[in-house]
């Protein structure tokens, strides 16, 4: 049976270790068959992302694409990747607050975690950001709040403005 324990409990260097870890082996060291290595990273991402990780290749291109684009153009391409990050985890939790959090209340990583490789939720990283947005301002107030800030890193990504001078 699997504990739950709070997020203060955590120590999110050594996620990010494991989950590091996780892609070096299965694919550098390669000591996983070759026909379940595809299975195994799109289980890492999916545990982590929820179904957005069937998307996140094409964002990545995208982004690709859009740095190309503007090579030229003041806005620095780190400044791009942080609010793409942002974006990708903003709409992780919106998963999370639409599938997930509805039907079930608790604080649980390894749910979290197992829903999100069903394609239920928006798997650890969307629940890490979703799960206190629901418990303060409930689903509505957690939607209204995550849609503002994907709209806020969807301009701050691609340098939209409404008015060009």
């Amino acid at each position: 049976m699997l504990r739950q324990y709070h997020i203060k409990n955590y120590d999110f260097k050594l996620i990010l270790m494991v989950v590091t870890l996780t892609v070096i082996g299965i694919v550098t060291i390669g000591s996983a068959n070759s026909e379940f290595q595809d299975k195994q990273i799109m289980g890492l991402f999916m545990g982590l992302f929820g179904p957005v990780a069937y998307i996140l290749p094409i964002l990545s291109i995208a982004a690709g694409l859009y740095i190309v684009k503007t090579r030229n153009s003041e806005t620095s391409k780190t400044f791009v990747y942080v609010s793409g990050l942002i974006f990708v985890i903003c709409l992780s939790s919106l998963f999370y607050v639409f599938q997930y959090a509805p039907q079930n209340a608790a604080f649980d990583i390894g749910s979290f975690w197992f829903y999100a490789t069903q394609n239920i939720g928006g798997g650890l990283v969307g629940s890490l950001l979703g799960y206190p947005l629901v418990f303060l301002a409930k689903q509505v107030g957690a939607s209204i709040i995550i849609i503002a800030m994907m709209l806020i890193s969807f301009i701050a990504m691609t340098d939209f403005a409404i008015t060009r001078k």
